[in-house]
C-alpha cells in the first residue's frame, strides 16, 4: 500500500486540491451547456442523466479521488503513515461518491416537489447515500476538530472546518425539507451548488496546508 503512494503528503494534497477545482469548474461550465439544465433549479447530479452525461459520471470521479488525495496526505502528515484513520474515512466518503455517480437519480421535472416513493430503486439509492453522507458527516469532522485543535499547524483551520460543517449540515438538511415540501424549486439548483462549493473550498484550503506546512518542515 505505502508504494502505491509513495509520493509526499504535499504533493497530494495539492492534486487533491487541484482535483477539487477541476470538479466544480467543470460543474458550472458543463451545465451551461447540457440542453434543458437550469443551474438556479436543477441539481448537480441531474446532468448524469442529460445529454452527455458521462461527463459528469467522470467527473465525480474526479471528486472521489479529491478525497483520496487530500485524506491520504492529511493522514500522513498528522499521523506520519501512509494508511490511517483519516485515510480510511477519505477513503470512504470518495467510494460513497463513486457510488453516487454510478447509481444515478432519476430525471425529473426541477420544479415538481420532491416524492422519494415514485423514485426508481436506484435513484432512491442514489438519495439515500447522500442523505447518510450528509448526516454522518459531523462524526468526521468532530474527529478532524479534535485532531486539528491539538495541533498548532493545523489550529487556525479549526474555526473555517466547524463553520463550514454547520453551514453545510443545517442547510443540507433544510435542502432535503425544501425539496419535500415543494419550497422555493426554482432555487433549488444553486443552493446544492452553494453547499457544493463549501465542500471544495475546504478541500482546496486543507490540500493547499498540507503542502505549506510540509515545505516548512523541509
Amino acid at each position: 500500500m505505502t508504494s502505491s503512494f509513495s509520493f509526499s503528503a504535499g504533493k497530494a494534497g495539492i492534486i487533491g486540491s487541484v482535483l477539487a477545482g477541476v470538479f466544480f469548474v467543470t460543474v458550472v461550465i458543463f451545465g451551461f451547456f447540457q440542453p434543458g439544465y437550469n443551474h438556479l433549479s436543477t441539481s448537480i447530479s441531474t446532468l448524469v442523466v442529460g445529454k452527455y452525461g458521462w461527463i459528469q459520471t467522470v467527473n465525480f470521479l474526479v471528486l472521489a479521488l479529491s478525497f483520496v488525495f487530500v485524506g491520504y496526505g492529511l493522514g500522513k502528515q498528522l499521523t506520519c503513515k501512509s494508511v490511517s484513520g483519516i485515510f480510511i474515512a477519505f477513503v470512504t466518503v470518495a467510494l460513497s461518491i463513486v457510488a453516487i455517480a454510478f447509481l444515478p437519480t432519476d430525471k425529473l421535472d426541477p420544479l415538481q416537489a420532491f416524492r422519494f416513493t415514485m423514485l426508481s430503486p436506484i435513484a432512491k439509492i442514489h438519495y439515500v447515500l447522500v442523505f447518510l453522507l450528509l448526516l454522518l458527516s459531523p462524526i468526521l469532522v468532530i474527529k478532524l476538530i479534535l485532531v486539528f485543535w491539538n495541533e498548532p499547524k493545523w489550529r487556525a483551520l479549526v474555526s473555517l472546518t466547524i463553520g463550514i460543517c454547520a453551514f453545510n449540515f443545517f442547510f443540507g438538511l433544510l435542502w432535503f425539507y425544501f425539496l419535500r415540501i415543494g419550497f422555493l424549486l426554482e432555487w433549488k439548483g444553486l443552493f446544492q451548488k452553494i453547499l457544493a462549493a463549501n465542500v471544495i473550498l475546504w478541500l482546496m484550503v486543507i490540500g493547499n496546508r498540507i503542502r505549506v506546512i510540509e515545505q516548512k518542515e523541509e
